[in-house]
């Protein structure tokens, strides 16, 4: 039997106790829940969470008893508080499960009819990512931009992910974000690889209209790179930019591309 890694068994640990409440020296209040967690663990992730907990301008500090928290011994101690204004609190919840574990789950401890009932996992994404880089949680950032991409190319449904990208645009702030270009990608190999029926050719008609950004980012990508196809360098999964001339891979630049049909 092979023994386990001593670093999995200190990391369970430090998550027990988070979620124990023991220990716990800051509060990330979202919507008046409390989530109660470790400066030594938030702060070396999030430089706007430690700038706010040991800058000039600190987070104001509270005394509360951990009974009326955590239904444990009676002991007073001092806690910063940091709140999220404008977070939704299972995006936060699970900013935080990142934090202790290194992986979050957009399914995990959902508390919100909001989150049930409209947020689908490619949009949750969408919203871990904003909120990364709002906080500069660069891990986060990295690993949520890796889970929308496999949602994105898990999603069976094409009008489904056609009705999605509105939102998608309106979450994110940024013009050239990676993510839209990978949607825009992800569209332009759906067209080249799949037959558009009548339904899916009016949702696109709509999305184009109602989100003039995507359909500019859209034109564009033809007028940039008009063809697409298949290098056996960069693999046959997701279609490539080709040049014309030797069929040449814009990606790693071999020759041989093969082109999608």
């Amino acid at each position: 039997m092979v023994e386990e890694d001593p670093i999995y068994k200190t990391l369970r640990a430090i998550s027990k106790a988070r979620k124990e409440g023991k220990f716990s020296d800051l509060l990330l209040v979202c919507r008046d829940v409390k989530i109660p967690v470790h400066k030594i663990i938030v702060c070396p992730q999030s430089p706007v969470i430690d700038k706010a907990c040991n800058g000039p301008f600190k987070v104001r500090q509270v005394r509360l008893s951990s009974s009326l928290l955590f239904s444990q011994e009676n002991q007073e101690q001092e806690t910063g508080v940091y709140e999220f204004k404008d977070s939704s609190i299972d995006i936060v919840r699970q900013m935080v499960e990142y934090m202790y574990t290194g992986k979050y789950s957009p399914t995990s401890h959902s508390s919100s009819d909001e989150l049930c009932d409209n947020t689908s996992p490619i949009t949750f994404h969408v919203r871990m990512f904003e909120l990364s880089k709002k906080y500069m949680i660069d891990g986060l950032q990295t690993f949520a931009t890796c889970e929308f991409m496999e949602a994105v190319q898990q999603e069976e449904s094409l009008c489904k992910f056609l009705r999605s990208i509105p939102e998608i645009y309106s979450l994110l702030r940024t013009p050239s974000n990676h993510l839209r270009e990978f949607r825009v990608w992800h569209v332009r190999s759906l067209m080249a690889a799949a037959d558009f029926d009548a339904a899916a050719k009016q949702v696109l008609d709509e999305v184009t209209e109602n989100v003039p950004q995507f359909a500019k980012e859209l034109l564009n990508s033809f007028i940039e790179s008009p063809l697409m196809g298949y290098c056996h360098l960069c693999g046959e999964q997701d279609p490539v930019p080709v040049s014309p001339s030797h069929c040449r891979c814009k990606k790693c630049g071999s020759r041989g591309a093969r082109l999608l049909r």
